[in-house]
């Protein structure tokens, strides 16, 4: 009987393994070629932004930053709601780069792409906002911006 089993298995073994050492190297090689690709890309370049909040910002209360990307018209023209109503939007709002939640006293920091042939808008939601509770930053763009928020502006 183990001459038989010999018989039958003996002759397929080799290319058995053969094709599955094969394909093991292939997938390895797809593998390290997506690992490669991911390496060589470009990286993107970010813009900083460190924010610093006082004890009386917002009245002592947290205060939401949003940062999109904008063009003059729209940074203008668009009301404090509707940024407002960009932080939950479903689905995502395309022009937004990040919204963050700032806590009074704290210094927190954002990094954002940068983004192509499009000005930034950076938007802080007080719950009774000053005639200064936002800025647009063009092009070109510094690496890191430090902004100051005071009780109800941005400084």
């Amino acid at each position: 009987m183990a001459i038989i089993q010999k018989k039958i298995i003996s002759p397929k073994l080799p290319d058995c393994l053969l094709t599955i050492v094969l394909f093991l190297t292939l997938i390895g090689l797809l593998n390290g070629c997506a690992s490669i690709k991911k390496f060589l890309a470009p990286k993107k370049e970010t813009v900083a932004f460190a924010f610093e909040t006082g004890a009386e910002t917002n009245n002592g209360k947290p205060v939401y930053v949003v940062i999109r990307t904008v063009n003059k018209k729209k940074f203008l023209t668009q009301s404090y709601d509707q940024i407002a109503d960009m932080v939950y939007a479903d689905p995502p709002v395309p022009s937004l780069l990040a919204w963050h939640m700032l806590l009074p006293g704290k210094k927190e920091k954002i990094q954002v792409e940068k983004p192509e042939e499009a000005a930034i808008g950076v938007y802080v939601l007080f719950t009774q906002p000053g005639m200064k509770w936002k800025i647009m930053l063009k092009e070109p763009f510094e690496k890191k911006y430090d902004i100051v928020l005071l009780k109800n502006s941005l400084q």
